[in-house]
């Protein structure tokens, strides 16, 4: 049997400022300190609590954010499903 090494794939904290807006400085820190523990990927828009409380720019916002500051060094996950109608298309 094959031994293969499994990481993990945190579901990431939103740091805001006081006055409710999202503290970027912050977050490049959380997601260095995510990716010096050894992460295997990254959840950076999931259907966690505070995520409800974005706009929808503000969470495309935080994505890139994240994308940027990891810079390949692992695979970023995002959710776009946060209401609205969904289509009946099959998943290819």
């Amino acid at each position: 049997m094959e031994n293969s090494q499994k990481g993990f794939i945190p579901v990431m904290l939103m740091p805001f400022l006081s006055n409710g807006n999202i503290d970027y400085p912050a977050l490049t820190q959380l997601t260095e300190i995510y990716l010096q523990a050894g992460s295997s990927g990254l959840f950076a828009n999931c259907l966690s609590s505070e995520m409800f409380e974005l706009t929808g720019k503000e969470r495309i916002q935080v994505i890139k954010h994240v994308i940027k500051v990891v810079d390949g060094a692992v695979p970023v996950i995002a959710t776009g499903t946060f209401g609205g109608k969904s289509a009946n298309r099959p998943i290819l």
